[in-house]
């Protein structure tokens, strides 16, 4: 498995079979799910779910409201088509979150707030958060009470990887 991107933010990976990750971590947790007899898919644009993010400052030229929000897509990472055993029912969207830094936050809180069902999930690579004194885990239970997450546990084998799910905000 190789780095395809050149820039520092550029995180794409390529695995061996030639496909192209949108970063190493990714294609590790879509690689353990499937180990758990998850199957599951890449997502891609017809995945995208719609959403609205509030501009702040801002005013309508037409009718001079101050109340303006911005209509965005946001495509999530994998999608569970069925089987497994564990938490995740078919049918879930999985996101993987590496650095989860406040602007990331911002954006995952307004798409949670406006998903339909509660069949969305959070796996972090740290429970730290950068500029926080709380968790990954107890953030999302605070401010994505829908959202079931999920710690990723690194071995040194890719293999011996898991995923430590917790209870969603409201179950807590």
């Amino acid at each position: 498995m190789a780095r395809v991107g050149r820039k520092f933010s550029d995180r794409r990976w390529e695995a061996d079979d030639g496909t192209i990750w949108a970063s190493k971590f990714e294609h590790d947790v879509y690689y353990r799910l499937a180990g758990d007899g998850y199957r599951i898919r890449k997502c891609d644009e017809s995945d995208s779910v719609a959403y609205q993010s509030s501009i702040k400052s801002s005013v309508c030229l037409e009718c001079g409201s101050s109340n303006c929000v911005q209509l965005r897509t946001y495509t999530p990472d994998l999608y569970v088509v069925g089987g497994g055993r564990g938490i995740i029912r078919p049918g879930s969207v999985v996101e993987c979150k590496g650095k989860f830094t406040g602007d990331k936050r911002n954006l995952f809180r307004q798409v949670a707030a406006q998903w339909e069902g509660s069949n969305l999930c959070i796996i972090f690579q740290g429970n730290r958060l950068p500029g926080l004194k709380s968790s990954s885990i107890e953030w999302c239970q605070k401010f994505c009470k829908d959202v079931r997450p999920g710690l990723w546990h690194a071995q040194t084998k890719k293999s011996d990887a898991w995923v430590e799910w917790f209870p969603k905000g409201k179950d807590a």
